[in-house]
């Protein structure tokens, strides 16, 4: 069920962050690109420069009960700025607005219904690198179980 939460996930992130390009130490002359989405961790075998910008899609927790189960998943996003803390904060803020406006106007993923509330937080500003700003959404996600039928006859 997680990895199923986790494959909608990713399509929707795709999906939403197609049209929002993003400065890439990669680029030539300031262009701008897509964010690459990873599972659980960006590969110890991609270069930090070759990495962003990202989102990572990082199961956090699960819970099962009689009427259906309870996940928990962040999204850290991860964005490049050359031009400084003040241009990487309006990036940071330009796309965690985004996805949150993009994640309550969908709620629904498949079988999968987002649990309000929406939170999104900034790690310590002092551990973030000079060029390099991360943020996080963490979202839960309720599905319930199909009713059997046998036990309510």
């Amino acid at each position: 069920m997680i990895l199923e939460l986790l494959s909608e996930l990713e399509v929707f992130l795709q999906q939403a962050l197609a049209t929002v390009p993003l400065p890439s130490p990669e680029s030539v002359a300031g262009e701008l690109a897509p964010a690459r989405i990873f599972l659980g961790a960006i590969p110890r075998t991609t270069e930090d420069r070759k990495a962003f910008p990202c989102a990572v899609l990082r199961w956090q927790k699960g819970e099962d009960a009689e009427d259906g189960s309870t996940e928990t998943v962040d999204i850290l996003l991860g964005v490049f700025c050359p031009e400084g803390l003040e241009s990487a904060e309006t990036w940071i803020a330009v796309l965690v607005g985004r996805l949150r406006r993009l994640l309550l106007e969908q709620r629904r993923l498949s079988k999968w219904e987002m649990v309000l509330p929406l939170a999104s937080a900034k790690p310590d500003p002092e551990r973030q690198q000079e060029r390099y700003h991360l943020a996080t959404i963490s979202t839960q996600w309720r599905r319930t179980l199909p009713s059997d039928p046998v036990m309510e006859a």
